[in-house]
């Protein structure tokens, strides 16, 4: 998909979401705009699970353990 599908997309997922709909999906490498979209995360790592929480606390967590994440990265 290319950007303004992935976002539209996404914009749909989040209206749902928003209507008090529990919605499951999986992405790849998202870009920083609907990562932002995002409420809760679930990260694995070789399959296993390395975060799960809010979107917002993903980047304390890993930080506490010395992953800092660069500024404007996602």
């Amino acid at each position: 998909l290319d950007s303004n599908l992935s976002k539209s997309i996404m914009n749909s997922i989040r209206r749902l979401a928003d209507q008090g709909k529990t919605l499951l999906i999986v992405l790849h490498q998202p870009s920083s705009q609907i990562f932002q979209m995002i409420d809760q995360l679930s990260l694995l790592v070789h399959g296993h699970l390395a975060f799960f929480g809010s979107r917002t606390n993903a980047q304390e967590f890993f930080s506490s353990m010395d992953r800092h994440c660069p500024t404007r990265y996602n």
